[in-house]
């Protein structure tokens, strides 16, 4: 275990952030899983989000073999899914194995646009989930 000095240098900040005077006295700080614009070289961009439905269903199969299991759980999911997890397991004293697959739902991504990031997360909606940002 590390000891800390009190007299050590704080921290790094973990969100990088960019000051100077090639960028003006402004300050823009990127965080989290998008960006957080307070001005500087984003300022009056345009954010673009893309979002897609959270969406999860989990299927009870059994079978005699791996290979059927998977099998099994292919033809349960339908396209614009994917297959998750599928932890299996045995009773005692049997030989069918007893699998819980959790698919969720990959398809429907769609783009979104705003002017900051608060009003871009304004605009996810409810049972959807923002995956990217990116600055025009």
């Amino acid at each position: 275990m590390r000891k800390r000095s009190s007299s050590a240098t704080p921290p790094e900040d973990p969100h990088p952030t960019r000051t100077g005077a090639a960028n003006g006295p402004s300050r823009t700080t990127l965080r989290g899983a998008g960006f957080v614009v307070g001005g500087g070289p984003y300022a009056g961009d345009m954010l673009i989000g893309l979002i897609r439905p959270v969406e999860s269903k989990t299927h009870t199969v059994q079978a005699e073999e791996l290979d059927e299991i998977q099998d099994l759980l292919a033809a349960e999911t339908p396209k614009g899914w994917q297959l998750a997890s599928a932890p299996v397991a045995m009773a005692k004293k049997d030989t069918v194995l007893t699998a819980e697959g959790t698919i969720v739902r990959r398809d429907g991504v769609q783009e979104i646009e705003a002017d900051d990031m608060t009003a871009l997360e304004a605009k996810v909606p409810s049972g959807y989930q923002l995956l990217s940002v990116r600055v025009v």
